[in-house]
């Protein structure tokens, strides 16, 4: 992982030297390219090795702090890249990106996996036996261990939520920007300040509370509570719509679906680390990640069409049957049987 968090700071300093200009294309589109690579390979790393380290009764607090506090980061990231590249210039901003990087380099040097591991390539210490248990070092063994887990009937449980998910939240980014900007006059620039201080209280939220609430309710419940919640709130939300050109009721749907929503991702995601086998832990959870992601991308194409159905009720309707089923998934899942067969 290490070696990945590296690149990104290379590769953000010598974006910072090169300093692109706005229609400079290529350039962009190339150190975004290599900024994104490594740090989806470092995100691969942590969630491998977050499914392999953290015990199963803390995993939903500790998804909580991961998805909590990269919502704190992403809000905070982008208000305090965009202050700095008004006051200080663009190479200045990305040099800073590159040395807030480069801290968890110094993080990974001190901090061992397990005891008597090595901290460096050249200091003492060997790998562990639950380590070298665990380890697949044929491409055929690892295919064929990701594609009997991913194929057993709970799994296909989990991949259904997962997408369902997912593609509720495409539908919420393309629907509310709508209402708001069309119905309840917000410019888009106010819109995304109010996406901003939504995600960041979530954020807060998931660090502080629904981690926590997932490990006392269990993951699997929680995960059926968010779905059921947000399906709740997508009702409430059509029986508002004469209010919907207020300002009050498009701030109080962001909080609420935001938060719901993140939740949800904590909860569905503890989830998945403990059905991962420990040998395709990596591959097997960023596969799960990925169908979520999967999921955001067929909201997004289906709002086209839905708003040509429908209009926004279309496309509301859409969101609670995304709700209904990610929530009928995970109640038909049982997380205790992959449990056992992960191990």
């Amino acid at each position: 992982m290490d070696v990945e968090v590296r690149k990104r700071v290379f590769a953000l300093i010598a974006f910072a030297i090169v300093s692109p200009g706005a229609d400079n294309v290529t350039t962009l589109s190339a150190f975004s390219f290599l900024i994104m690579a490594a740090t989806t390979y470092q995100d691969v790393a942590v969630d491998g090795m977050a499914v392999d380290l953290i015990p199963d009764a803390e995993r939903a607090r500790a998804n909580g702090l991961m998805f909590g506090g990269q919502s704190i980061g992403i809000a905070m990231g982008t208000a305090l890249t965009g202050y700095a590249i008004a006051d200080l210039g663009f190479s200045a901003a990305m040099l800073g990106n590159a040395g807030f990087v480069a801290t968890m380099v110094l993080l990974l040097a001190v901090i061992r996996e397990r005891p008597g591991e090595r901290l460096l390539p050249w200091t003492e210490g060997q790998a562990s036996s639950n380590t070298l248990s665990v380890q697949v070092n044929a491409w055929s063994v690892l295919i064929r261990e990701v594609w009997t887990s991913m194929s057993s009937r709970d799994s296909r449980y989990h991949i259904v939520a997962q997408i369902s998910q997912g593609t509720i939240y495409g539908l919420y980014v393309g629907v509310m920007p709508l209402i708001a900007t069309n119905l309840a006059g917000w410019t888009d620039s106010e819109f995304s300040g109010l996406t901003g201080t939504a995600t960041l209280a979530a954020g807060l939220l998931g660090v502080s509370v629904f981690g926590m609430t997932a490990d006392r309710l269990g993951s699997r419940p929680t995960t059926i509570l968010s779905a059921a919640l947000l399906g709740v709130l997508v009702i409430l939300f059509w029986f508002a719509e004469p209010y919907w050109g207020e300002s009050l009721s498009i701030k109080i749907a962001a909080f609420a679906f935001l938060s719901l929503f993140l939740c949800l991702q904590i909860a569905i995601c503890a989830s998945a680390m403990k059905i991962c086998s420990l040998k395709v832990a990596a591959t097997q959870f960023t596969l799960f990640m990925a169908l979520a992601n999967l999921g955001i991308t067929l909201g997004s194409a289906f709002l086209g069409p839905l708003e040509a159905l429908g209009g926004y009720h279309a496309i509301l309707v859409a969101m609670l049957i995304m709700a209904l089923i990610c929530g009928a998934a995970m109640f038909m899942f049982n997380e205790d049987a992959m449990k056992a067969r992960a191990v």
